[in-house]
């Protein structure tokens, strides 16, 4: 195991959904970013059919996050109602993290909150909130939405707490 993993507080930003969650790894000291990921289920896999099945891999990936980088606290992107079923399905995974997580502090921000506080619009696109990302930390390269969705959490997380200055607001076109 690399020894600075030892050294260092981490903490994960989430955007949960039950066919791809996106998780981001930051440090709490600096507010560096470490990594981030999808939770992707293959559709097209007939073991992937059922929710049971969907929520044991999604559980599982997220174990090994937590092994691997031992966080102090999560936070999530909160859950809304839109649709009944879909939201009923989306519980179940913040159901599947709260259990996983329940040894840690665990903070919920909604989805309005989080583009508000990166863009200064709360009903914000998912395109300028991860430029708006992008402003903060250029290097960072999103291959889905829900890693940008996932970062815009943990980074919404740091500018509530002090950890990070509003900067982005007045520069995301």
């Amino acid at each position: 195991m690399n020894k600075n993993i030892e050294k260092e507080r981490y903490f994960f930003g989430l955007d949960l959904s039950l066919n791809s969650t996106g998780i981001s790894v930051f440090t709490t000291d600096d507010m560096r970013f470490v990594e981030t990921a999808t939770i992707a289920i293959d559709k097209r896999s007939p073991k992937m059919g059922s929710t049971k099945n969907k929520l044991k891999y999604i559980g599982t990936a997220l174990l090994k996050y937590k092994k691997q980088y031992k966080p102090k606290f999560i936070v999530i992107e909160k859950g809304f109602m839109r649709f009944i079923k879909s939201t009923a399905q989306l519980m179940r995974v913040h159901g599947v993290v709260n259990y996983l997580f329940a040894n840690l502090e665990q903070y919920e921000i909604p989805a309005t909150k989080i583009k508000k506080e990166l863009t200064g619009e709360g009903n914000a696109s998912k395109e300028k909130v991860a430029k708006a990302v992008s402003i903060m930390y250029p290097k960072i390269k999103f291959k889905t939405e829900d890693e940008s969705d996932a970062c815009a959490t943990a980074i919404c997380f740091a500018i509530q707490k002090g950890w990070l200055t509003d900067v982005t607001k007045k520069n995301v076109p």
